[in-house]
This record gives structure tokens, C-alpha cells and sequence, in this order.
């Protein structure tokens, strides 16, 4: 994959991105497997287009919906009322798309009575790129509080919290 491919399947800055690969490649975990071949330029650019109206947007969350993929969903919605925090369409399918990933986070797993605890030491957490709002849900996880009280004392949405206690449990942070 190139850096941009990298990128779009984070979800992230191509800066970002760059900053985990850079320190990859000297953990020698990664090597560069070579420059991607230039891009054929099309006369036609519009096929190269992605969307960046809330109308182009919405409607690609909707088809990453139809495909199961929820939580990228949700980040595309996310997006949209970025540029458009008033748009109703926007709000509507943002409160379908949560729906179903709280969902599925619940039958997959994991319960709002499981009590998280921490599995990794401070340095290992340290190496890990957390953002501000991660920490803080970090920060909440004693071994004695269960996802559902630590959901109510985060200042995020439902479904944000349980993204980002998804985030800590899938890089081993965190384990029930």
C-alpha cells in the first residue's frame, strides 16, 4: 500500500500516518518496498474526485452502512457535520450509524457491566499514539468502574466512548 492508501484506511493525517511509518521503518518493524508508480493522469477527473460535499459524503457513509462497516461510516458522518454541524440528514444518519455500532459493540463482546483494566505498563502506553480524548477514557479506567459508568462520566457521545474503549482493548491497553 502507499502512504495515501495508509491514510485514508486510518482515517487519518498524512502527516500522522508518515510519523507512525517513520517509526516503523526505524524499529526496522516495516521497509519501504519502493516508490509507487506516478499516477496516470485521466482526462477525465472526475473519476478521481472524492467526495467532499455533505451530499457526496452522507451518501458514501450510507453505502459503508450497506457494507457493514459502521465505525468508518460513523467517521465519514463525522465529516460532514465537520463542514455542516446543522445539516438534519447529517444528525439523523449519525444517530442510526451509533445505534448500530453500540450494538455491535455490545454483541460482540463487550458488556456494559465488564469492568476494564489496565493490561499495559506506563512505558508501553507511552509509545502509543493516543489522542487527548483517548487518555481522558484512559485516564477513567481504575479496574473498578465498568464501561457503562465510565461512559457516563466522559463528556463524548456513547458511541465515541465505546470506539475509543475499542481502540485501548484492540492495541492490548486495556483487557477485560
Amino acid at each position: 500500500m502507499t502512504a495515501a492508501e495508509i491514510c485514508y484506511n486510518m482515517h487519518t493525517s498524512l502527516f500522522h500516518a508518515y510519523a507512525i511509518l517513520f517509526d516503523l521503518v526505524e524499529k526496522a518493524v516495516i521497509k519501504v518496498g519502493g516508490e509507487a508508480p506516478p499516477a496516470e493522469t485521466h482526462t477525465d477527473l472526475s473519476a478521481l474526485r472524492l467526495p467532499q460535499t455533505v451530499p457526496e459524503l452522507l451518501k458514501m457513509a450510507r453505502a459503508e452502512m450497506k457494507e457493514n462497516n459502521v465505525e468508518n461510516a460513523l467517521a465519514i458522518i463525522n465529516s460532514a457535520l465537520d463542514q455542516d454541524p446543522k445539516s438534519d440528514e447529517a444528525q439523523r444518519l449519525r444517530e442510526d450509524a451509533e445505534k448500530k455500532f453500540i450494538a455491535e459493540i455490545y454483541r460482540n463482546g463487550v458488556s456494559p457491566r465488564a469492568v476494564p483494566k489496565m493490561t499495559a505498563t506506563m512505558e508501553q502506553i507511552e509509545h502509543e499514539r493516543l489522542g487527548p480524548q483517548e487518555g481522558f477514557v484512559l485516564s477513567r479506567i481504575n479496574g473498578e468502574l465498568d464501561v457503562a459508568s465510565i461512559i457516563t462520566v466522559c463528556p463524548f457521545r456513547e458511541a465515541d466512548s465505546l470506539r475509543m474503549i475499542k481502540k485501548l482493548m484492540d492495541t492490548g491497553i486495556i483487557g477485560f
